[in-house]
């Protein structure tokens, strides 16, 4: 994930690594993501009307409807190599799903703060882990599965010059 940590790309449109399921999204496509607002758990989130481009990079292991981004902190899924990677434990990750956002409460402001000390603590030696980790706080609003609507479009000159297209 090093590699493919978070480009910033503007203040409201943002790429992320992700992966996706389901014989629509093949590896190397890009999708604008825009958010509504709502989530899959029913909460409301403040991305409403926030965008983001993404790029598949592997498929398989979510429903057909959904994205896996791939976000310092979120969570290791099914298959978990970034402990290994950053030679952290299992445990300092948070939940295998959720990640850090799994273990903090409250309201929007105090999941924040728990996340953001969370990223501070494992990601302090990882400038690329912690900007992406800090971008999930910051610009995601700690949103958990948030509903979108989905277009495929033409991958960014940014993203075909990393070479995964």
């Amino acid at each position: 994930m090093t590699q493919l940590a978070n480009l910033f790309l503007q203040t409201s449109i943002i790429d992320c690594r992700r992966l996706s399921s389901g014989s629509n999204y093949s590896c190397g496509r890009c999708y604008q993501l825009q958010f509504n607002g709502s989530g899959h758990n029913g909460a409301s989130n403040n991305l409403n009307g926030k965008m983001m481009i993404v790029q598949i990079i592997n498929n398989g292991g979510v429903a057909s409807d959904q994205f896996d981004l791939l976000i310092p902190g979120g969570g290791v899924g099914a298959l978990n190599a970034c402990s290994n990677q950053w030679g952290v434990n299992n445990s300092d990750l948070g939940a295998q799903y959720g990640g850090f956002l799994a273990n903090c409460s409250g309201d929007l402001n105090a999941k924040k703060s728990c996340v953001m000390n969370k990223c501070n603590q494992i990601f302090a030696n990882r400038a690329d882990l912690l900007a992406g980790c800090t971008w999930f706080v910051n610009w995601f609003e700690v949103a958990d599965n948030p509903n979108m609507v989905v277009k495929e479009i033409t991958c960014p000159a940014m993203l075909k010059a990393k070479g995964l297209n």
